[in-house]
């Protein structure tokens, strides 16, 4: 019988999470896009919306940003305040 707390790695979010490994950044931006439209509810004509199509625009097609060491916002907003 499997542990309670055993990794399932079949389920439906460890999935979610692979795709995103494998994403580049141009498609981590797009797949966000979407999620913000779909699934929160947010307009496309908003304007931080047309700002991030804007960045998704000049992202080179191949760029691939490591998955980085923050665990918040506040603490990578509090190491970029340090540069």
């Amino acid at each position: 019988m499997p542990d309670e707390y055993e990794r399932d790695d079949t389920s439906p979010a460890s999935n979610i999470l692979r795709e995103l490994r494998i994403m580049n950044d141009r498609e981590f931006l797009m797949w966000l896009h979407e999620r913000l439209v779909d699934v929160h509810g947010d307009n496309p004509l908003m304007d931080y919306m047309h700002k991030l199509r804007a960045i998704i625009s000049v992202i080179p097609k191949q760029q691939r940003t490591p998955t980085g060491k923050y665990n918040s916002l506040d603490a990578l907003v509090d190491e970029l305040d340090k540069e």
